[in-house]
């Protein structure tokens, strides 16, 4: 796997919406891929500082993450945080 087709998996990855074989093959590359790897780690961690307390970000940062997902994505994960 190529950190292109990571990166077209991941929504699904995310959402545990991706087939046995696909999926190993995704965790199989972010064992090798350090870039990809912390692309994975940054958009978890987004995602749970925004779930977490809006209050707690710098001003701004949570209206702009907002219409940033709001602005469109298949990730039923990321939907979730927007709703």
């Amino acid at each position: 796997m190529k950190c292109d087709d990571l990166l077209v998996a991941l929504c699904d990855y995310f959402d545990g919406d991706l087939p046995g074989p696909l999926c190993v093959a995704v965790e199989e590359h972010l064992l090798g891929c350090d870039a990809c790897r912390i692309v994975l780690v940054n958009i978890r961690q987004t995602i749970r500082l925004f779930r977490a307390d809006a209050a707690a970000m710098p001003g701004g940062v949570h209206e702009r993450l907002l219409g940033a997902f709001a602005g469109g994505t298949r990730c039923k994960s990321i939907k979730s945080i927007s709703a």
